[in-house]
């Protein structure tokens, strides 16, 4: 075995210490190489720190030193003028900052200003629906005996009334009754409900249909609006299939807010069986002709937001 002369490990150590040491180490120990791009800024070493503060140091002492800020010391006007500076700057800053806020906040009230608005539409039309005049035709008719004044025969007249389910009266009411005689024939499916001139069969009353604004009917009350008279032995041939009598007509009117209402109504007689001046019967509701408003198809709807056909469907929304 070769030996080793005495001193040759403690001349090979500084090698190996040199050797371990070569590779450059941050403040926190870590190998150089062994960053991260991204974790740059933490690396930054202390003595990159200090000095970079000592440069700020000696620019600000060069200032303050500088002739031209001199008179800042001994003038008061100068401190003034800064004073009034940093204000108008920060003054400048805050409302640049309460701008751009109001910038940000400009599309949601324009939604809430927007929001308001169909709230108070809706609460108009809420109270125009609650409180507005609502007239409708009982599907209950009257039936009284006479006389028909042109044939001498025995007749019957089926009075008709209107019933107003509002808070408030029907102003300009117009009635108009039809009937489908002499014939009394069955309705086709395609029949349009036309108003007649004037009714088909005269009695004592001589009945007339009669023009808008001729009555008022006022808030849950009920009024007659006219009638129809039909001889007896026509009436009698309804329970024999041979007979079909039909009455229809319109009601137009106008409510307290100024809107305009429609409602068509029809009615056939079913059952008819007299018995001296006394009379049993039934009058049953038609397939077509019974609606109010936009449900009719000839409807007209006032040019007014508050009046408007869509304000159910619009408080649905």
């Amino acid at each position: 075995m070769k030996e080793q002369p005495i001193g040759a490990k403690d001349q090979e150590q500084p090698e190996q210490e040199g050797t371990e040491s070569s590779a450059p180490r941050s403040a926190l120990g870590e190998d150089a190489s062994q960053r991260k791009p991204s974790d740059y800024d933490a690396y930054h070493s202390t003595k990159e720190i200090e000095h970079f503060l000592e440069c700020l140091r000696n620019i600000a002492y060069n200032v303050w030193e500088n002739h031209k800020f001199r008179q800042l010391r001994t003038d008061p006007r100068s401190w003034l003028e800064i004073i009034g500076i940093l204000i108008l700057l920060f003054y400048t800053i805050y409302t640049g900052e309460t701008l751009r806020e109001i910038r940000k906040q400009t599309p949601r009230i324009a939604e809430s200003a927007e929001s308001a608005k169909k709230a108070i539409f809706y609460s108009r039309s809420a109270m125009v629906i609650s409180e507005q005049a609502t007239v409708v035709v009982p599907e209950t008719l009257d039936a009284k005996f006479g006389i028909d004044s042109q044939s001498g025969k025995r007749s019957w007249t089926f009075l008709f009334s209107a019933e107003n389910g509002g808070n408030t009266p029907a102003l300009d009411v117009g009635v108009h009754i039809n009937d489908n005689a002499p014939e009394f024939r069955k309705l086709p499916d395609t029949f349009d409900y036309k108003d007649m001139p004037a009714a088909s069969v005269g009695l004592f009353l001589n009945i007339q249909p009669s023009k808008p604004g001729f009555m008022i009917i006022g808030a849950h009350s009920q009024e007659r609006i006219g009638g129809l008279a039909v001889r007896e032995d026509s009436l009698q041939k309804v329970d024999l299939g041979k007979a079909h009598i039909y009455f229809w007509g319109r009601v137009t009117y106008r409510d307290v807010f100024g809107c305009k209402h429609q409602t068509d109504f029809c009615r056939e007689i079913v059952y008819f069986v007299p018995n001296g001046n006394q009379a049993a019967w039934a009058a049953a509701w038609c397939t077509k002709h019974n609606c109010v408003d936009q449900d009719c198809e000839e409807f007209e709807p006032t040019n007014n937001e508050l009046c408007s056909a869509d304000i159910p469907k619009s408080l649905g929304q």
